[in-house]
């Protein structure tokens, strides 16, 4: 986006005078409530306000042993409460609480929508990134960076973030070539509105087709920011663990301690090759040794006998 624009969106963020003693929130609700003849609530007592920050923190009501020792904790409110609250965020149900809020910024869901609504069954990873996310308290500026560039910092289920958005299956797209560039284009558009949307705070989407109205958002802004996401496509590929170069490393130590262990074992049974010449029969043990070779049926053919019946232990 061009840096001189004027609208108002992206003017720079102003600071305003707090007074030193007041708390920040409290300062501008305070001064709301003033200008419109209101007054605040009563203050909440202990159990009171456990339950609002156990519900907003957690999505779950306080456990009673925690109500019973914040109710009877000797200190005062607010040093038993910033405990209390520690102890919350603390809490692995912190991250499942407002994952849920980042997950709805960005359309996520288990299922594809639209008429079928068929499931989406591995687009759980992505979720379960976002609830780790929150809970390890990741900096939003590395939050961003591996959702949309996860793949190149060993962070594959972020980029999860960019198929978030609805698509037409492939049952639904037309076979002829129009309607799948018209599909390839919409898939494209998902991914810049939720991008832009999520990052941005802005309807990038609407530039599409035209300059935005509302915004200062040219389409030469919209496919611009589009160019920039035109390697990404849907699809489905393994997703890398984080320890995924320590495996690889392991399993070419792996490798090669199997080729040490081949060449040890060929000085005791000579590997089979074609062409070699057969072991004399005996009465007693025959192996016979050929090249591997991939087959879906073996056929197996007896020539010649002694005076016992064909027996064949192994094949």
């Amino acid at each position: 986006m061009a840096a001189d624009k004027k609208h108002w969106s992206f003017q720079p963020v102003k600071r305003v005078a707090v007074p030193a003693k007041s708390n920040l929130i409290d300062y501008f609700i305070g001064r709301k409530l003033r200008e419109n003849n209101l007054k605040p609530s009563p203050k909440a007592d202990r159990i009171t306000l456990l339950r609002r920050a156990s519900l907003d923190l957690t999505g779950l009501p306080p456990d009673p042993a925690a109500v019973k020792k914040f109710v009877e904790d000797p200190r005062t409110t607010e040093i038993a409460f910033a405990e209390a609250v520690d102890g919350l965020l603390a809490s692995p149900h912190y991250g499942e609480r407002w994952a849920q809020h980042w997950l709805d910024v960005v359309r996520y869901a288990d299922t594809h929508g639209f008429e079928v609504n068929t499931p989406r069954p591995n687009a759980w990873p992505y979720r379960d990134y976002v609830i780790e996310a929150f809970n390890k308290d990741v900096p939003f500026d590395q939050f961003i960076r591996e959702q949309i560039a996860g793949d190149q910092l060993g962070k594959d289920a972020a980029t999860g973030f960019l198929m978030t958005a609805a698509r037409l299956l492939p049952g639904q797209i037309g076979k002829d070539a129009e309607s799948m560039r018209l599909a390839r284009q919409d898939e494209l558009s998902e991914i810049v509105i939720n991008t832009s949307e999520a990052f941005l705070g802005l309807s990038v989407g609407c530039a599409r087709c035209h300059d935005h109205k509302f915004d200062e958002i040219s389409a030469k802004d919209y496919y611009s920011m589009q160019a920039f996401f035109s390697g990404v496509s849907y699809g489905e590929r393994p997703i890398q663990p984080d320890n995924a170069e320590a495996l690889r490393k392991e399993i070419e130590e792996i490798k090669a301690r199997v080729r040490e262990i081949d060449r040890a074992m060929a000085s005791f049974v000579p590997l089979a090759r074609s062409g070699v010449e057969r072991a004399s029969v005996n009465a007693l043990l025959n192996v016979e040794r050929f090249a591997p070779v991939k087959a879906r049926k073996v056929r197996f053919t007896i020539k010649k006998t002694n005076r016992l019946e064909p027996c064949i232990d192994e094949l």
